[in-house]
């Protein structure tokens, strides 16, 4: 167990030079935490890392001599997480342009108005953004909700769009092919490219969904 920015962390093996360093209790640490330690490791500048990754839960390290490593090291960062200050947006969803309702309300043998009454009870966490610029993707996804991807994806999913995949939730930002299930649509543009940072999100902001 190695001990960075006051979270405990397991060391697990991840091929011959990589290393995830993950959350002992996921659930108490915000992924702002977590976004703020791989940066505060990525500034130590140590000369064997040459990559650090934040996933989802979880920081990948690409180690150059992984067994020679000394984890020491990465253990002096401290308070590299300043005072939170996180914002609640109200996101206005048009789910009337839902695209696949039908496998959801299938696969969570819910109506779609029961559906909607419990995606809008939730709040979301921002979690991460990727696969493709702006992609905002969301925590907080009730485990009923958890429908497949689609097993042919889209060529072209509209920016705006709300999806669902597994357990991933989130939102298109541009548009883009994509094989998630598609439950609505928002008109508030999250992201804008000609601005710096051009996300109107910072990790750990919360999203509630409103019915429009």
């Amino acid at each position: 167990m190695l001990q960075i920015n006051g979270i405990s962390f397991q060391k697990i093996d991840f091929g011959e030079h990589a290393l995830i360093l993950r959350p002992v209790n996921a659930k108490l640490v915000l992924p702002v935490q977590l976004s703020k330690t791989a940066e505060a490791i990525y500034e130590l500048a140590l000369p064997d890392v040459k990559e650090v990754i934040t996933g989802i839960e979880d920081i990948c390290l690409v180690i150059e001599n992984k067994e020679a490593f000394n984890f020491e090291k990465l253990a002096s960062i401290a308070n590299a997480t300043p005072a939170l200050k996180l914002k609640l947006l109200a996101l206005e969803v048009d789910f009337n342009q839902g695209l696949d309702w039908d496998s959801v309300e299938k696969h969570s043998k819910m109506s779609k108005k029961q559906c909607i009454e419990l995606l809008t009870a939730t709040p979301f966490q921002f979690q991460m953004y990727g696969f493709i610029p702006g992609f905002v993707y969301l925590k907080g996804l009730p485990k009923v909700l958890e429908v497949p991807r689609k097993s042919a994806p889209r060529r072209n999913v509209e920016a705006g769009s709300i999806g669902i995949g597994g357990k991933q939730f989130g939102i298109y930002n541009i548009d883009s092919p994509g094989g998630w299930n598609i439950i609505g649509k928002t008109k508030h543009p999250l992201f804008n490219k000609s601005k710096i940072p051009p996300l109107d999100l910072k990790v750990g902001d919360q999203i509630k969904l409103v019915s429009g």
